[in-house]
């Protein structure tokens, strides 16, 4: 959802960089992340704007920040912020998982990767280069996320046109 910019100030303030897509409602308690190394959860005491509008920089303060003030906030630039997050449904993925997976017919021919999710309200649908598949059961057969592999029932897609 962002990532920590650098410490500020001497009351164990964090300046960070929200995503864009994330609202600065921030949840109550966050993670702090950078390659194997995760910290938190931390408690949020308070968020206020940064510099312009423009710009998605807050400064975020935590509950007993003064117990980890400096030493520990000067390390922790670079690091990402995060949620603990439940497991998602069955069928159910994270659009960004999705991008740049390899999709195969039944066949086994390869169609393209995935190029962007579109939201439809109805169903999502995948953009497969020039080809639009649409994000249902009879039509995607199987989701491997962690190979990035999607198999799509291509003539049902043909089938919807």
């Amino acid at each position: 959802m962002g990532y920590v910019v650098r410490h500020h100030g001497m009351k164990g303030e964090l300046l960070v960089c929200l995503d864009t897509k994330c609202s600065p409602a921030l949840p109550r308690k966050v993670f702090l992340e950078r390659a194997e190394n995760l910290l938190g959860p931390f408690e949020i005491s308070r968020v206020r704007r940064f510099g312009p509008s423009s710009q998605s920089r807050y400064l975020i303060s935590f509950k007993n920040s003064q117990n980890f003030l400096d030493t520990r906030f000067r390390k922790l630039s670079g690091y990402c912020i995060g949620v603990k997050i439940r497991k998602l449904p069955a069928e159910t993925y994270w659009v960004d998982d999705l991008i740049n997976c390899e999709v195969f017919n039944t066949a086994g021919e390869k169609l393209g990767v995935i190029d962007k999710v579109i939201r439809t309200g109805a169903n999502d649908v995948y953009v497969v280069g020039e080809i639009m598949i649409p994000a249902l059961k009879k039509v995607i057969r199987k989701v491997d996320i962690k190979n990035k592999k999607v198999v799509v029932d291509y003539n049902e897609c043909e089938d919807q046109n």
